[in-house]
């Protein structure tokens, strides 16, 4: 089985496992430790803006996240995706978006793109269907976070359920490493 094969074969397994997760009726309670710990792990004077994928219902929910800093007084940029890559555009709360691509809700056309130079003191969550121990992920298959991550140089935080922990993820050279990750 090749590296690609391998891959596809385990998101199958685990878009199979998050929506076992979701018939079981456990995932409110699950996403509710981890914003609890999320919220408590976070030096929030640390960081100018966060970076935020807006969760899918199989995803660790971000929706609470989002919202506290905007209660806080913090910015929040969400990606939009093109074909070829994905940008960050800050959104004052989340009527500024919509559903985009692959059906996800990404900002609208009038928010402002982040760019690079502003991302210095920021903070990424990153989505993914399992993380190891270690800080790998294993995401969709887009690879549009790696391509981000990539040229990314500030600090990065993943969100994960216990049970989609793993002890093996196949990785190649694009793979990037996770600073943390926060676990219910």
């Amino acid at each position: 089985m090749t590296l690609k094969e391998e891959k596809t074969a385990l998101r199958k397994k685990l878009i199979a496992k998050r929506n076992e997760l979701l018939l079981r009726g456990d995932k409110e309670k699950l996403d509710r430790r981890i914003y609890e710990k999320l919220i408590e792990h976070i030096d929030f004077d640390k960081y100018d803006v966060f970076l935020c994928y807006i969760s899918t219902k199989i995803e660790v929910d971000t929706i609470n996240f989002i919202n506290y800093c905007f209660t806080t007084g913090k910015k929040v940029a969400v990606p939009r995706c093109t074909p070829q890559k994905m940008d960050f555009y800050l959104i004052d709360s989340l009527s500024d978006t919509e559903v985009g691509m692959y059906g996800i809700n990404e900002p609208k056309d009038y928010c402002r793109k982040l760019f690079s130079e502003e991302m210095c003191k920021s903070l990424c969550l990153v989505p993914a269907l399992s993380f190891t121990k270690e800080g790998y992920r294993i995401g969709y298959g887009k690879g549009y976070y790696d391509r981000f991550l990539s040229k990314y140089t500030g600090d990065t935080l993943g969100l994960c359920y216990s049970e989609f922990i793993s002890e093996y993820i196949p990785i190649n050279e694009n793979d990037k490493i996770i600073s943390n990750v926060i676990i219910d």
